[in-house]
């Protein structure tokens, strides 16, 4: 589990979108649908009428947000009457109101006080956390209506500048600006994505005042498998040259130096006790071979320490010492990557902390502008080029996941920070193969032992629940995700690797319905053990670039031992499918009574164009067809 959205406050991404304007929008402000240019209903759920955003540095590094919003709901798949404004010890939100219009631009009514609530935003993870949030749901039923919110967010102590996320998925925007004021000769580094913009800039009292509009900009339609919205939608980040955080100065001028300043803020946290000194080399007595030192020692930390989240003040950036960690036998990501790099060091192997975004789609960092998007902490040996995921009490050593995989990361070096990309899962690494033998009855119903070796990302769920659910739970929940038809067992067991990304399962038992029986025919799928089902949606007249990150091997062998009497009437030709998304193979090969069939499907991570998705599309729907045929059995005459 992520330990700390801390390190993504500077970039802030949500379903909210706040706004402020200079001069307060006066009830004759025309909100009525009837003047809209049409092209800002293409595609949209919504159309932000008023986006402003004021967003103002103190010379004492106190922020105020000052936000004004006016959009305009179009049907119920807009989510812009509600409302979630996060807070902590370190800020608070004040002065929040909102009204509501119908479609002719009238006022209905204001938001009452009442509507708004504030409650805590404590994770089931965590123990030490002071988030809360403002929350307002107008649940509104009748559309279309127009929505207006306004409110100011104070925060001290954390120097971080708002970035202007411009516009979501399916939102035209008729009118949004950015205003950043600073004091004068406050640097600050800009940078904007997937727009071109301009500002207007003046220094006047002391202040440096920048201001970025935007006018007309149509929706962005949704499609599936699409690249990370940072690489789609309009955006304007900053990065101030200086930051300051609790007591702490940093820089933002680049990577190295976000680098360094992590390195300073963990500075002191990891100092070994003298007893934990001994522990050490008691652990990796007699091992020559650093893996197996790395094995032991992160043996031990799985054993001995457990992950809670914690996120206060600066303990969301810095780590606890290695000690109160030692001492409590629990930290969120930092404290436990922390730990293990200071065993590590005892057992003279480097290991260097790397700040993430563990997620299952790979996050996008660019090269030259710091945007410390990260909610996580792995660890990297560069002796070993090993990844260690510390918050996992069921991983093998070297086994940092799925959702660690393939990713830029932030090495923290004694140089300094350091962009890299974590390994990313070949297609062989994660699979599932299949050893199936099938006793198919004359009834259609059939016995049968299933012996599946998985591996990589589709051993996870394995690995988690044998340690975590019992036999009966696990049974239920992998035969509801599986393909496997109706079945009775009376052996189910999981056996997962120790020190491999492996688990073994074994299931025995009876089929209720393998077969549909009509007349002297029987009517059996060619595939019910490892169907492929889901094929991506069609999409029309795609407009956005294709991107998939599934990657997987899986092969079944199933033989099926036929009743007495019945012979094979008609089976599947042999199907073979090679593609750059992917392969597949199929064969049914006949014998005296039985028949053998052969099947695997390798499929590829893809980067396509939009107008390539037909293809990619039409791949899994030919292995779906493939699949789903039909074998037909025909009883002889006695």
């Amino acid at each position: 589990m992520a330990s700390k959205n801390i390190f993504q406050q500077p970039v802030f991404f949500g379903l909210v979108f706040l706004f402020f304007s200079f001069g307060k929008i006066s009830a004759q402000e025309d909100y009525s649908l009837a003047g809209l240019d049409l092209t800002l209903f293409r595609d949209a759920n919504a159309i932000i009428r008023q986006r402003d955003l004021v967003f103002e540095v103190k010379p004492n590094h106190e922020t105020i947000l000052k936000v004004h919003q006016v959009v305009t709901l179009l049907n119920k798949s807009s989510q812009h009457d509600k409302l979630v404004l996060p807070y902590d010890g370190s800020s608070k939100i004040r002065k929040l109101s909102g009204k509501i219009y119908d479609s002719y631009g009238k006022e209905i009514r204001s938001v009452s006080k009442d509507e708004i609530k504030d409650q805590s935003a404590i994770s089931s993870s965590s123990i030490y956390e002071d988030r809360r949030i403002k929350y307002l749901d107008l649940a509104i039923k009748q559309l279309p209506v127009t929505v207006e919110f306004e409110y100011e967010k104070v925060s001290w102590g954390e120097l971080f500048i708002e970035n202007w996320d411009i516009q979501p998925y399916n939102t035209a925007v008729q009118s949004s600006s950015y205003t950043l004021i600073t004091p004068a000769g406050f640097e600050v580094h800009c940078k904007a994505l997937n727009i071109d913009l301009t500002a207007r800039q003046e220094t006047t009292g002391g202040k440096s005042i920048r201001r970025w509009t935007v006018q007309n900009l149509p929706a962005v339609r949704y499609e599936p498998y699409a690249p990370p919205a940072m690489e789609v939608l309009p955006r304007l980040l900053f990065a101030p040259q200086t930051f300051y955080f609790h007591g702490y100065k940093g820089s933002w001028d680049n990577w190295s130096a976000f680098g360094t300043f992590m390195s300073e803020l963990m500075a002191g946290t990891s100092e070994l006790p003298t007893d934990l000194k001994q522990m050490v080399h008691q652990q990796v007595e007699g091992l020559e071979n650093p893996a197996d030192k790395v094995a032991a020692l992160y043996h031990f930390l799985q054993q001995n320490t457990r992950y809670v989240s914690v996120q206060m003040d600066v303990s969301g950036w810095q780590p606890y010492p290695v000690k109160e960690v030692a001492q409590k036998k629990y930290g969120d990501c930092k404290g436990l990557s922390n730990y293990m790099k200071a065993l590590l060091k005892e057992a003279g192997i480097e290991a260097w902390p790397a700040l993430i975004w563990r997620d299952n789609q790979p996050n996008t960092l660019p090269e030259d502008f710091v945007l410390p998007r990260f909610n996580h902490m792995l660890l990297y040996l560069p002796s070993e080029n090993q990844w260690l995921e510390c918050t996992s009490n069921t991983y093998p050593a070297g086994y940092a996941g799925w959702s660690n995989q393939n990713r830029k990361a932030l090495l923290i070096t004694p140089e300094g920070g350091k962009l890299v990309h974590t390994p990313p899962m070949k297609p062989e690494d994660n699979f599932a193969h299949h050893t199936t033998r099938i006793q198919l009855l004359d009834n259609g119903q059939a016995r049968f032992v299933d012996s599946v070796r998985f591996g990589g990302w589709q051993h996870e769920w394995l690995r988690y629940a044998a340690h975590h659910l019992t036999n009966a739970e696990m049974q239920e929940e992998y035969l509801q995700n599986s393909s496997l038809p109706a079945a009775n067992l009376s052996r189910f067991t999981v056996d997962v690797a120790a020190h491999s990304p492996h688990a073994t399962v074994l299931l025995e038992g009876k089929f209720l319905k393998y077969a549909a029986k009509s007349g002297k025919r029987l009517f059996l799928p060619v595939n019910a053990v490892d169907a492929l089902t889901a094929v991506p949606d069609e999409v029309q007249d795609r407009r956005l670039p294709v991107r998939s990150h599934s990657a997987y091997a899986d092969a079944d062998t199933i033989l099926i031992i036929l009743p007495k009497g019945y012979k094979t009437e008609s089976a599947p030709e042999p199907v073979l499918l090679e593609t750059p998304y992917g392969n597949y193979h199929l064969e049914v090969h006949q014998a005296d009574g039985s028949l053998t069939i052969v099947r695997s499907l390798e499929v590829f991570p893809v980067s396509l164009p939009a107008s390539e998705y037909p293809k990619w599309r039409a791949f899994f729907k030919d292995v779906a067809k493939a699949d789903a045929a039909m074998i037909v059995l025909v009883q002889q005459k006695t």
